[in-house]
C-alpha cells in the first residue's frame, strides 16, 4: 500500500554559506551564545561598550556591524545617528541619555574647578603680607650694598640696582588682588611709601642715579594707583 504524502510544509534550512556570513541566517538572541559575544567584545572591539540587552543579532552579525562602523568617516556616522534618532524611539532615548551624561560630567568638572578656585581665593584672602622684606631689600641696595665703592663704580652699578628696585615694586603689586585681605592692601601701600622715601633720601652716586631712573620709569606711582584701585 502506497504511503500517503503529508500536506504539512517542512522547514527548509538555509544554505550553510548564509548561516555564517552575508546575507545573514536566522537571528539568534545574544543570550543564547553569551560566551561567543563576550569573546568578540574582548578581542575585536575592546574600546567600545555596547548595551546589548535587547539585541537579537547573532555574534557574526554583531561583529559585522561593529567592524563596519569602524570604517565609516565622522560625517557618515553623524548622519546615521541623526537618521536613527529621528526614526527610532529607542535610539532617540539613547541619544538623549548620552547627552545628559556628557552635560552632567561637564557640570561636575566645572563645579570642581570653581571649588578649587574658591579655596585658593579664600586662602589668599586669609593670608596677610607685610612686604617688609621688599622694603629692606631696597634699603640694602641703595644705602649699603655698594657704599664702599667709589662714585664712578657706583655709577656703573646704578642701572642694575634701579632695575632691582623696580622688581621689588612689581612684586608688591603682583601680590595684591581685589580679593586680597584689606590688611595686606594697606601694608602694600605703606611698603611702597617706605620704598619711595628710601629712594628719595638715598645718598651717594648710586642713590642719585637710582632716584633718577625710578622717577623716570614711574613704576612707583603706577603701583600705588593699582593698589588703590583694588580698594574701591
Amino acid at each position: 500500500m502506497a504511503s500517503t504524502m503529508s500536506n504539512k510544509r517542512q522547514r527548509v534550512e538555509p544554505p550553510t554559506q548564509y548561516q555564517h556570513g552575508l546575507p545573514f541566517g536566522y537571528p539568534q538572541t545574544l543570550s543564547q551564545q553569551p560566551q561567543h559575544f563576550q569573546q568578540f567584545q574582548q578581542h575585536q572591539a575592546p574600546a567600545i561598550e555596547i548595551n546589548v540587552t535587547n539585541c537579537t543579532r547573532t555574534p557574526e552579525e554583531t561583529g559585522w556591524v561593529v567592524n563596519s562602523v569602524h570604517k565609516l568617516d565622522e560625517t557618515t556616522l553623524r548622519k546615521l545617528v541623526i537618521l536613527s534618532a529621528l526614526s527610532h524611539q529607542d535610539m532617540y532615548i539613547a541619544l538623549w541619555n548620552e547627552l545628559q551624561q556628557i552635560e552632567y560630567a561637564r557640570t561636575m568638572r566645572q563645579q570642581e574647578e570653581l571649588q578649587v578656585r574658591q579655596e585658593q581665593l579664600d586662602k589668599e584672602n586669609a593670608q596677610i603680607i607685610d612686604f617688609r622684606s621688599n622694603v629692606n631689600q631696597v634699603d640694602y641696595v641703595i644705602n649699603e650694598k655698594w657704599s664702599s665703592l667709589s662714585g664712578s663704580k657706583q655709577y656703573d652699578k646704578a642701572g642694575d640696582e634701579a632695575e632691582l628696585v623696580n622688581d621689588e615694586i612689581t612684586e608688591i603689586v603682583g601680590s595684591v588682588a581685589p580679593h586680597s585681605n584689606s590688611t595686606t592692601k594697606i601694608n602694600a601701600i605703606l611698603a611702597l611709601c617706605d620704598i619711595g622715601s628710601i629712594v628719595a633720601a638715598g645718598g651717594d652716586c648710586i642713590g642719585a642715579e637710582v632716584r633718577k631712573q625710578v622717577g623716570y620709569d614711574e613704576e612707583l606711582v603706577n603701583a600705588l594707583w593699582t593698589i588703590v584701585e583694588t580698594m574701591s
